[in-house]
This record gives C-alpha cells, sequence and structure tokens, in this order.
C-alpha cells in the first residue's frame, strides 16, 4: 500500500488526511506531497494520521525535515489521531519530543482556534483500531522492526540529533556515524532474531507440557 493525502484547508490552515503505509519505498512520494501543497503563507500544518498503516524510520526522518522548516516560526505543525502502531513507533525513536501530537484533529482545531468544515469520508473502512496488544499489531510491529533499513534508522537519528541541537553534521561526519550505527544494528538485529526464535519455541513447548498435565499424563 502506497500512501496518499487528501488535503483540505481553511484560510492560512492546512489540513492532511494522510492514508496509506509511509516507509522507505514511499518517503520520497510523502514528502513531495507535503512540500507540493503547503504555502509560505500557511500558519499551520496539521496531518491527520488516523488512516495510517504503518511509518518507518524513514517516514519519520521525513515529518522531522518539515518539522524543521516550522521549527524557525511562529507557525504551528503537529500530527494527530495516531493508531496504536504508530504511537508505539513514535514512542520507541523518540519523536514525541520534537513535533506536537494531539489526540484527535478537534484538539488540534481548539488549539489554532477554528472551526473545519466536516466533509464525508468514503475511504475503505481500515477496521477497528488495533490495540498495542493486540495479534495483528504484535505481527506487523515485530515484522518492521526486523525489516527496518538500518541506513534509514541512522539517517533518522542524524536528523532527529540535528533538529534538537541545531548542529549541522558535515557529510563527513555523517558518513561515518552511518557506518557506526549500522554495525551497532545488525548485532542488535541478530540478537532480536534469536531471542524470538527462543519464545517461539518456549511458547509451543510450553503449550505440550500444558496439554500433558491436562490429560494428566
Amino acid at each position: 500500500m502506497s500512501v496518499s493525502i487528501s488535503w483540505r484547508r481553511s484560510d492560512f490552515f492546512l489540513f492532511g488526511d494522510v492514508r496509506g503505509r509511509i516507509d522507505s519505498p514511499s518517503s520520497a512520494t510523502f514528502h513531495n506531497l507535503i512540500s507540493s501543497e503547503i504555502k509560505p503563507d500557511d500558519l499551520s500544518l496539521i496531518l491527520d494520521f488516523s488512516k495510517v498503516s504503518f511509518i518507518s524510520s524513514a517516514g519519520l526522518r521525513i515529518l522531522l525535515i518539515v518539522a524543521k522548516e516550522y521549527a524557525n516560526s511562529e507557525k504551528l505543525f503537529g500530527l494527530c489521531s495516531l493508531p496504536s502502531i504508530v504511537q508505539e513507533v513514535m514512542g520507541v525513536s523518540g519523536f514525541k519530543r520534537i513535533v506536537r501530537i494531539f489526540d484527535s484533529l478537534e484538539e488540534s482545531l481548539k488549539e489554532i482556534g477554528i472551526e473545519l468544515p466536516v466533509e464525508e469520508d468514503d475511504s475503505p473502512d481500515m477496521g477497528q483500531k488495533e490495540t498495542s496488544d493486540s495479534p495483528r499489531f504484535l505481527d506487523t510491529f515485530s515484522q518492521n522492526v526486523l525489516t527496518e533499513r538500518f541506513i534509514d534508522v541512522a539517517l533518522y537519528s542524524i536528523q532527529k540529533y540535528e533538529n534538537e541541537t541545531g548542529e549541522k553534521l558535515s557529510p563527513e561526519v555523517q558518513e561515518q556515524a552511518i557506518r557506526e550505527i549500522e554495525a551497532e544494528l545488525a548485532e542488535i538485529r541478530e540478537e532480536i532474531r534469536r531471542k524470538v526464535w527462543g519464545y517461539r519455541m518456549k511458547i509451543f513447548y510450553a503449550s505440550d507440557i500444558k496439554l500433558r498435565k491436562f490429560l494428566g499424563k
């Protein structure tokens, strides 16, 4: 699934309903969709993430790039209505320290102080929101963690550092940092794979033991 954005504008306030999956293959499209719509005199940009199925570090980096453009002004950039799986990624990645997160579109509208015209949403229902302990959530999160591109994670960390400190790293320093991070993450990924495999074995073993106890054998 690719990514798309449906835009609504009220005076100088811009709102985007984001749909789909924002990962390495779709991150450039995501960036282009935002860059082509925003105007210099926009006072705010709010992205509704209620229909986003997943976002990787590549997508988070794009959001940080956009956030950096708004950081040097009194304009507001924020996200709202994050599904559980997106909240999880943004929480563990430290993203919430940099970008405003609203529980709902209504909350963001109160912050801005405007009313947005209501539009009918005829898009396909994405189903019930997933909780952090639902099987679908856990399977998706595990799968995406293990398939993250190391360079995307490294570039996200660099972009986050630059946003937080205001320091611009030179290309040479960035290249060396990426190599160091990639080597570290390769070891961690292998450790995760071993642990996941071990937990799966433990589940099947526990099931066998419980069955025998239940049958009295």
